[in-house]
């Protein structure tokens, strides 16, 4: 019995020195992005700072290794009498229209739905998720950042849509 802890003691050394044992995981948290109604011909928009939004993000801030995936799910319900589109950006600064978001060098267009036809809605579930996902690199960034910017979400023709969105998150974290 003794030889067989010395041994197993003697396997699990290397592991520890190097420091690969429970120092390095995956964690996967999410903001919810829920609660926004449009306004027609208007934007909307909100703050985020992930590490209010997620005390799994504020726990492993420090510690993140890697953004491996980003995706939205939930649902998009076009309240409108006509189709609707939804394209959602991210920024580091604040505008007050859509036109400024659109033209500004530094937004980024993260998310775009297909056309909802009125008073339908788009389910998005974590398999066809990435499909809508654009310029995944730069919402990364956004998150390996300090992980606070704006969200803006424009609609097509001046339709109305509300969100029942997540944003979900998973990272690599370790000392």
């Amino acid at each position: 019995m003794k030889r067989n802890l010395l041994i197993a003691g003697a396997l699990l050394l290397p592991i520890i020195i190097a420091g690969c044992v429970l120092t390095t995981g995956t964690k996967v948290f999410s903001i919810e992005l829920s609660g926004w109604t449009n306004i027609p011909s208007q934007m909307q928009w909100r703050y985020i700072d992930v590490a209010d939004e997620s005390s799994d993000y504020d726990d492993n801030k420090d510690k993140i290794k890697s953004v491996d995936e980003v995706v939205l799910v939930g649902d998009i319900i076009n309240t409108s009498a006509g189709d609707a589109h939804s394209t959602i950006y991210i920024s580091d600064n604040l505008y007050s229209t859509a036109s400024q978001v659109e033209t500004a060098g530094n937004s980024t267009v993260v998310f775009e739905s297909p056309t909802i036809t009125a008073g339908d809605s788009l389910h998005i579930n974590w398999s066809d998720a990435l499909a809508h996902i654009q310029n995944l690199p730069e919402l990364k960034n956004q998150l390996l950042g300090d992980g606070q910017f704006y969200v803006y979400s424009i609609q097509s023709n001046g339709s109305s849509v509300r969100y029942n969105l997540s944003m979900l998150i998973t990272i690599t974290a370790g000392s």
